[in-house]
């Protein structure tokens, strides 16, 4: 691996990208009440406590830190073939890992702490990161002239799609369900 392709992997970006989107997640947390439970702030931050809701943290900084690195490296002299492929595929492992492991724990141990919420996210993001740049690196190993960035930006484009139609009208499942007040979805169904 030449230096020039090197630093487009460069691990104290991903390092610190990694903390900042935990930073950017944790204040979404909270912009749907600080912007007074506007809609449009609604279909991309949570509108309650379910799980459902709460995958956005995951989707909405790992996309913006995709944006910001393609940006970034566009000018780049190494193409980012597969950049977007494996930033969808680690967004789908964490929304896999967190309600595998939150439902795990809640019917073992009944209860779920705020703290151990909190951790599973941070940990997720974690997972994600490295998921990217464990492949990422792989690829500039390999000099991959395959892209799959167009499959990767589908995938995401339809998150987004799925987290819209499900914020509206989300379906009757313990998934989506706010276990504060059991209800559904941005219109308190």
């Amino acid at each position: 691996m030449n230096k020039k392709n090197n630093d487009i992997i460069n691990r104290p970006l991903f390092i610190t990208s990694c903390i900042a989107c935990i930073v950017l997640g944790t204040l979404l947390h909270f912009a749907y009440d600080f912007f007074n439970k506007s809609f449009l702030v609604g279909l991309f931050t949570p509108v309650n406590e379910s799980v459902w809701e709460h995958l956005k943290l995951v989707l909405i900084p790992i996309t913006l830190f995709g944006i910001i690195y393609s940006l970034i490296y566009r000018k780049s002299s190494y193409k980012l073939n597969s950049f977007w492929y494996y930033t969808s595929i680690s967004i789908i492992l964490s929304m896999i890992i967190i309600p595998i492991i939150h439902y795990l724990y809640k019917l073992i141990f009944k209860d779920i702490s705020s703290f151990f919420d909190i951790t599973l996210y941070i940990i997720s993001i974690i997972i994600s990161f490295f998921y990217i740049y464990i492949n990422m690196k792989k690829q500039y190993q390999n000099v991959s002239n395959i892209n799959k960035n167009a499959t990767g930006i589908i995938i995401i484009t339809s998150l987004f799609l799925l987290f819209i139609i499900f914020t509206i009208y989300p379906p009757r499942l313990e998934l989506f369900k706010d276990p504060t007040n059991n209800t559904f979805g941005i219109y308190l169904l």
